[in-house]
């Protein structure tokens, strides 16, 4: 682990050097690169056992759906959604976030076009990097001041890498949200395209690919974990009506919901949308959900 590898017989001189062409490489990235990130933060309240209905900037309510584990996890008889750490109540609060480094897809191609794979690879690997930087240091300032639900907090970077902060920072796609067309919903209430210019392929991955996004629960006693398998009836009530040319036993059940490409399977419609900063969107919506 670093930095103990500096001193490993076998690769510590190799660690040193890659080391010391990283610190190089990210000088040149923090001044060539852009990074921008939207927020919000929104009225939310959960509801019929696992969702969360967001009120937008517009009034407009949207509904997440969070699942609950289907299996049970430890000894208690406790089986968790993240709904459980949003008040069934209409004063309660959810934030999202999403945010990207511009600029690295051209440095590292430019790079590889010059056969230098290697500096290639470090451009993308830093950006990543920078990224999840920017994440971490906007949930800062979400906490302690933006939001501020825990505005005397002081800790230390290594503690923030611990999470020890109060609250957690789920994404589409974790373990406890396999669900990436929450994206979707995120996207249409924070404008991300038109606020930072993050865009959702047809798959649900980001581009420009250095880019983070996520939800902001600020419960004290919320935390990460695994959903587990999915339940045939929950695969049929949030998965299977968005793809109506699947018969049931098409689908697999997993933690992983995955989403078969097949572009004329869903209709989309669009729908008007509000975000946070600048005016109206536009959201994919596959009916029946």
């Amino acid at each position: 682990s670093y930095p103990k590898i500096f001193n490993d017989k076998t690769v510590g001189e190799e660690a040193r050097k890659l080391f010391a062409d990283a610190q190089d490489m990210l000088e040149v990235l923090v001044r060539e690169l852009q990074g921008s990130a939207v927020f919000g933060v929104f009225p939310a309240r959960s509801a019929d056992d696992d969702d969360v209905i967001v009120t937008g900037d517009d009034g407009t309510e949207r509904r997440c759906y969070m699942l609950r584990q289907q299996v049970k996890s430890g000894k208690e008889d406790v089986y968790v959604s993240t709904a459980d750490f949003i008040s069934p109540h209409r004063d309660d609060h959810m934030g999202m976030f999403a945010c990207s480094v511009f600029g690295s897809v051209a440095m590292a191609t430019k790079h590889e076009e010059q056969d230098d794979v290697y500096s290639g690879l470090m451009v993308k690997s830093l950006a990543d990097r920078l990224v999840e930087a920017m994440a971490e240091h906007l949930h800062l300032h979400i906490r302690t001041d933006i939001w501020g639900y825990d505005s005397a907090e002081h800790l230390s970077a290594d503690e923030m890498h611990s999470v020890k902060y109060q609250g957690t920072r789920p994404a589409p796609g974790y373990p406890s949200l396999p669900d990436h067309r929450l994206k979707d919903t995120m996207w249409d209430l924070l404008d991300v395209k038109q606020s930072i210019g993050c865009k959702l392929t047809d798959s649900y991955a980001m581009e420009p690919p250095p880019s983070v996004c996520g939800l902001y629960i600020a419960h004290p006693d919320s935390f990460y974990f695994n959903l587990g398998p999915t339940g045939r009836d929950q695969v049929k009530g949030v998965l299977l009506p968005c793809f109506s040319y699947l018969s049931r036993d098409d689908v697999m059940f997993s933690n992983v919901l995955l989403i078969p490409a097949h572009p004329s399977g869903c209709t989309l419609r669009q729908q008007t949308g509000g975000h946070t900063a600048s005016g109206g969107g536009s959201a994919r919506d596959c009916p029946g959900v």
